[in-house]
């Protein structure tokens, strides 16, 4: 499975695309695509059953953000083309584990839980977003 995503994880079949920037401190709604892929053929990720979504990001002192479908921290905007959106709060970027720019670079991850009919699926969606400090942390 991959990822798809104008606003996020641009990444599908090898090809890579320089991730979107989340600044520290900034609220952010990405918007992804899930997309299935067997033997080369793609197929859409059809959301319309799922029950739960849930979309988790490593925090800078190793625990853990967690965004689901069940709080309305996701919203599922085209379920049958597996689309949906995760809501992150200033609060939340703030958090967040930065980028690593020290060669090579290693952009943060986001790892995505999918149930439906009571079975989970496990996306790994690697090295998807580049998150940066704000420049001046201090201004208002």
């Amino acid at each position: 499975m991959t990822f798809l995503d104008p606003n996020c994880c641009n990444v599908s079949d090898g090809e890579e695309i320089k991730p979107p920037t989340i600044i520290a401190g900034q609220d952010k709604t990405l918007t992804a695509q899930l997309i299935n892929i067997m033997n080369g053929v793609r197929t859409l990720f059809d959301l319309t059953s799922a029950t739960e979504i849930e979309a988790i990001f490593l925090n800078a002192d190793g625990s853990f953000l967690e965004k689901k479908l069940s709080l309305s921290q996701i919203t599922v905007t085209n379920a049958p083309s597996g689309i949906f959106q995760i809501n992150l709060l200033a609060a939340d970027t703030a958090l967040l584990a930065l980028t690593n720019l020290t060669p090579p670079i290693v952009y943060p991850s986001i790892e995505v839980h999918v149930t439906i009919g009571g079975k989970l699926t496990i996306i790994n969606m690697m090295n998807c977003i580049n998150i940066v400090q704000r420049l001046f942390p201090s201004a208002p």
